[in-house]
């Protein structure tokens, strides 16, 4: 074999080894960049029992209710001992419990969780103002009683989010105990310092003006900064890292001038849906000034830039229908994070935002994460001083 040969054969093996590790990185960026990226939730290969995941259904839903004020309830529905094994074979008791979940499933809607827990008792986790709660309460019972076979359920007991608490644990030992001590009267918890209310009395929706952005969805503006502050601070006690991101929607004014403001608004709104579906539960969105978001990130800031060009992606591709048109907007955005770019929430929002500065004059739609190189700006939020 001749030298020409043999050089063929090194540069094309060369040549494929190369191509072969670059598929495998990409391949490895993008396993890592949708696990970092995709919302929390009860994965099928998670080895928990049936009330562990009531458990966990609760504490997401809390968990969800920073960033989209919903309210929701929650009732534990518990039997007397007989009730509770009126079979003494364990295929009897399972048709009973199968029974009785049956009927609670027929009770609410297809979107509600209904799961066993222990000592027989049943959760249910729905999606409720709290003056709705007792009309559910009492039809839960009726149709109990009318199950054939059942003498009916020795207590309904009930609490609601965020009326009785703001813990998951909490509110599921305020409907425990609730339903220990429930008759034919009250179902539900009372509130912290208020007086139980009669049944079919009107109760006011709690009011979440004052943390939520009416129409994004996410926390307001005034709020932002002593939540990040929080954040940062207990991420900085744990030794974690953190990652602020900002996004900037490009040019929104001139959809607001070309449009009008319903156009603009239209987009706040897609945009709030949109970042809240995309980020995990465990990360905080708010609003910054008029066409700004913030998002914490429990990440380190490279994997934070992952992010954040994923979502400046995802908006790209992403219609917006306002003021009868169908709009195509961009983002921009800026990361920075802790320990890399400093150790307090207003220095790493300060680096964030010259990061998102850098991404709109290197022609927008991108998403740049902070270098020391970069000369820092301070934005207003900025000069307050950290409390935590």
């Amino acid at each position: 074999m001749d030298s020409s040969a043999i050089i063929n054969a090194v540069v094309q093996f060369v040549l494929v080894t190369g191509v072969s590790f670059v598929l495998l990185c990409l391949l490895a960026s993008v396993i890592r960049f949708y696990e970092l990226s995709a919302p929390a939730m009860i994965k099928p290969h998670m080895a928990v029992d049936e009330p562990e995941t009531f458990q966990i259904q609760v504490a997401q839903r809390i968990s969800t209710a920073y960033r989209a004020p919903r309210p929701f309830g929650l009732f534990i529905i518990v039997f007397s001992a007989a009730e509770r094994a009126p079979s003494a074979d364990e295929a009897g008791r399972a048709a009973v419990v199968a029974r009785r979940l049956a009927v609670v499933q027929r009770a609410v809607r297809r979107s509600d969780v209904v799961s066993p827990l222990a000592d027989g008792a049943i959760g249910l986790l729905l999606e409720a103002a709290r003056a709705q709660l007792p009309v559910v309460a009492q039809r839960l019972r009726a149709l109990l009683r009318a199950a054939v076979g059942e003498v009916g359920p020795a207590g309904i007991g009930g609490a609601s989010y965020p009326e009785n608490g703001q813990r998951g644990q909490v509110l599921l030992d305020q409907a425990r105990a609730a339903a220990t001590a429930d008759g034919e009267g009250w179902p539900l918890a009372a509130e912290s310092g208020a007086r139980p209310a009669e049944a079919g009395e009107e109760r006011p929706e709690p009011a979440q003006a004052d943390w939520m952005d009416g129409l994004t969805g996410v926390l307001r503006q005034e709020r932002v900064s002593r939540v990040m502050q929080k954040y940062v601070a207990s991420h900085r006690r744990d030794k974690r890292p953190v990652s602020l991101l900002y996004l900037d929607i490009d040019h929104l004014n001139r959809y607001n001038e070309h449009y009008g403001r319903e156009a603009g608004d239209a987009i706040l709104r897609r945009l709030g849906e949109l970042l809240q579906r995309q980020v995990r539960e465990e990360d905080l969105i708010g609003r910054c000034g008029d066409d700004e978001f913030l998002i914490l990130l429990d990440c380190a800031p490279a994997d934070a830039a992952l992010v954040g060009q994923r979502l400046v992606g995802v908006i790209k591709k992403t219609p917006v229908t306002g003021a009868g048109q169908v709009l195509k907007v961009t983002v921009s955005a800026g990361v920075a994070g802790y320990p890399d770019h400093g150790i307090t929430a207003s220095v790493l929002e300060a680096a964030a935002h010259t990061a998102l500065r850098v991404a709109q004059e290197s022609g927008r739609n991108i998403c740049v994460r902070y270098e020391k190189n970069m000369r820092l700006t301070q934005p207003q939020a900025a000069a307050r001083v950290d409390q935590f």
